[in-house]
This record gives structure tokens, C-alpha cells and sequence, in this order.
């Protein structure tokens, strides 16, 4: 048990869409129930799923740029996705940095930060704050060493390990710098700081670092930035039961596949139009996750813009889903088998690192109707479940927020 300070203040900065929000709405809850004035620095999208009076909620980043971005199906593509997503993570750190130094002091205030919430970490420069910067997923972690899965083409673990290094270098200096110090260096040089490079490989990390997964999930390499793994960030159990349409569909005793190309995209991809057809083939009855507006109309696929996986995956036998680290979380400690169709951000890594495990399996975004289904019989094996059964056990252990709270209140952070 690490030792823990007498209560002060946090502020929370979670930028992103709702997956990356979600978990830090936990963390704050957390810390604001160990009795430490909490605020919670996010989009505005995302003010309503608090559902806590003891935690203070700031919109940063405006909510115009957000739509802009997030509503967009560019961001959700390998292509363009760091470019677009970096339009509203500069803009965050903007506002957020801002409301940071008018609103607290660093002698009493510690700052527990999302990977790109970029203001707690010029906050940190600049004043001194002592900030906690949280990984949700390993494949912020740029390693020579265990390369990460990356959307459009990764390093090979096979080629040797100085030309794995020279390649991650090269990677970063030639795509990915640009698009990063492009947004974040005018920032810097507004408040008098140099500018930055190698901003994904070192600068995001900051001083102190909390990996929100287990050790389990990701083996940590030797070039890994030092920190301590918390464990997945599991979101608070929802309150009341399921929405009677959602209760009466799942209760006719067909099995359930749950079906999400994740929170925050407002067009629902291909993909799932194709995944549902090939579940309800299965013989399944769909509840599709989306916030696209056009149904897709078949008796056996309900349709709705959310619905507590809680409650509602201990119920299914399949989920099919876009890779997120925290949709893949749920499922685990649900124990359901999962079919993955990652894209883009850290959706490769995700799935990669979950397929290894023997828990899930990859599937094409272009694959067809009968590709589909042959994934959906293949993941039905004994084999998965034995994998899914031993993963279950290992998810009643972990208390990622709390872990998290500790980490940020200690008193020596060393």
C-alpha cells in the first residue's frame, strides 16, 4: 500500500471521444469519494454521464470543435485519424491550460491526465504541477523493443532490433511529428516554452506514469517509460435494470450478439451492416450500439444510441465490436466472446494483444457476409471459452480507479 497525503484538490483532464472520457469519469469519482475536491476537465458531451454531485464538471475544448471532429467519419479512418484528432486535442489543451492556471495552485493540487490531455502537461512545465499522466491502452507506448500494432503499417517484431529502432524513429520523425508539433508547438511558443519533438515517443508521458491495463495484457518491454500498472479502469455498475424494449428483446430466449463500432461515431461504418446479417444468419437476435439515425430493419436487430454493457453482456454470447480497450474490458469481465474489427488509434494494438490471448478474433473491416460468420463459429470454440473462463477470474481483480487514486494522492510519488 503505497502512503497516501490528507485529502486536497485533483483535477481530472480527459480529451477524446467517449471511450477515453469514460474511465476518468471513474477516476474522479474515486478520488472525489476519498474526499478530495475533484474537478472533472472534458468535453461537453460528456457532462452528463457524471451522475455525481461531489465531482465539479468544466468543458474544455469547445464543443464546435468537437462535433466537428468526432462526428466526422475521417477521424475514424487510418489515414487521417492522428491528424483530426490532434485538431481537437490542441484545442483542449488551449482552453484546459488556461482554466488550470486561473483556477488552482500547484502547492495543493495534483493532476491525473489522459495520454493527450496536453494541457496537465504544459501545466506541469510551466508551474510545477505534479501530474499523473494515465495510459489507457499500450499502444501509447512507442517500444523498439514490442513494437505496438499500428493502423496502417507497423514495425515486424522478426527484423533486428537496431533496425526496429532506426524504423520507430524514422516513423515518428516523418509522420508523426509533424502532425503533433504542428499543433502543439504554437501553444508552447505562446507561453515561452521550446518547442518539442519526439512528442509521442517521450514528451506525453510526463513525470509520472499509471499504465490503466494489467501487467497480463501487455508484458511491459525495457525501453517502456518507468510506471506502475493499475489495472483496467472498470466503469461503475448502472443503476436500475435494462430499458423495458431492451429487457423484453433479450428475454426470448435466443442468444444475444451485442454489436458497437463504439461510442462517439456518428456513421455507422459498413462493417455493421455485414456483421449484423451474418449474426442474425447465427441464428442470433442483434441489439446494435449506434448513434446513426438510419435503423436497420430486420425483426431481430433492435437498435438503440446506448445501453448499459453491464447489464446487458453477461446476457449475450457474442459481441462484435471496433477493438476499444474499454468496450473489450467489459466483455472480458462479462466473459463473452468477442470478434474485433479494428481501424484505426489504438483499435489494432487492442485487438492483436486480445487475439493472443486466445479471447477474441480479428476480423477485416472489408470482410463479407460469410467471412463473418465463419469468425462467428470459429470464435464459439472450446478453446475460447477455457481462455474466456481463466480472463473472467483474472478480471474480478482489478480496481484500475482506485489503484489510479492512490498512485495520484501519494505521498511520495517517487
Amino acid at each position: 500500500m503505497l502512503p497516501v497525503c490528507a485529502p486536497h484538490r485533483a483535477v481530472v483532464c480527459a480529451a477524446g471521444s467517449g471511450g477515453d472520457v469514460i474511465p476518468f469519469i471513474e477516476i474522479a469519482r474515486t478520488l472525489a469519494a476519498r474526499g478530495v475536491e475533484t474537478t472533472l476537465l472534458g468535453p461537453a458531451r460528456y457532462r452528463a454521464l457524471l451522475g455525481d454531485p461531489a465531482v465539479s464538471y468544466r468543458s474544455i475544448g469547445g464543443d464546435d470543435v468537437f462535433d466537428d471532429v468526432f462526428n466526422r467519419p475521417e477521424v475514424w479512418t487510418a489515414r487521417h485519424g492522428l491528424s483530426e484528432s490532434w485538431r481537437y486535442y490542441a484545442e483542449a489543451a488551449r482552453t484546459g491550460l488556461t482554466q488550470l492556471r486561473q483556477g488552482w495552485n500547484p502547492a495543493d493540487t495534483v493532476l491525473v491526465s489522459s495520454s493527450f490531455a496536453a494541457a496537465a502537461r504544459l501545466a506541469e512545465e510551466l508551474d510545477g504541477f505534479r501530474n499523473l499522466t494515465v495510459h489507457l491502452s499500450p499502444s501509447i507506448v512507442w517500444s523498439a523493443r514490442r513494437p505496438p500494432r499500428w493502423p496502417a503499417a507497423s514495425i515486424p517484431p522478426a527484423w533486428p532490433y537496431p533496425v526496429r529502432r532506426m524504423a520507430m524513429s524514422a516513423a515518428e520523425w516523418a509522420f508523426v511529428d509533424p502532425v503533433i508539433k504542428r499543433a502543439l508547438n504554437p501553444l508552447r511558443q505562446a507561453r515561452g516554452l521550446a518547442p518539442v519533438s519526439r512528442i509521442f515517443s517521450r514528451w506525453v508521458h510526463g513525470g509520472q506514469v499509471a499504465y490503466a491495463f494489467p501487467r497480463w495484457f501487455a508484458e511491459p518491454a525495457s525501453d517502456w517509460p518507468q510506471g506502475r500498472f493499475a489495472g483496467f479502469v472498470m466503469p461503475a455498475a448502472a443503476r436500475g435494470g435494462l430499458p423495458p424494449e431492451l429487457a423484453r428483446f433479450t428475454a426470448a430466449g435466443q442468444s444475444i450478439a451485442v454489436i458497437t463500432a463504439g461510442t462517439a461515431v456518428a456513421e455507422r461504418p459498413q462493417w455493421v451492416k455485414r456483421a449484423c446479417e451474418a449474426a442474425v444468419a447465427e441464428l442470433y437476435r442483434v441489439v446494435l450500439v449506434s448513434h446513426d439515425p438510419a435503423p436497420i430493419a430486420h425483426p431481430d436487430v433492435l437498435s438503440l444510441p446506448y445501453v448499459p454493457f453491464d447489464q446487458l453482456l453477461p446476457r449475450a454470447g457474442l459481441l462484435i465490436h471496433h477493438g476499444g480497450i474499454g468496450t473489450m474490458a467489459q466483455a472480458l469481465a462479462a466473459g463473452v466472446a468477442q470478434l474485433m474489427v479494428p481501424v484505426t488509434h489504438d483499435q489494432p494494438d487492442n485487438a492483436q494483444r486480445l487475439q493472443s490471448l486466445g479471447a477474441g478474433l480479428q476480423v477485416k473491416p472489408h470482410a463479407n457476409v460469410q467471412e463473418f460468420r465463419h469468425a462467428i463459429r470459429q470464435v464459439r470454440s472450446p478453446a475460447t471459452a477455457d481462455a474466456l473462463w481463466q480472463l473472467r477470474g483474472k478480471m474480478k481483480l482489478e480496481g484500475g480507479a482506485a489503484a489510479i487514486a492512490e498512485m495520484a494522492l501519494a505521498a511520495d510519488p517517487a
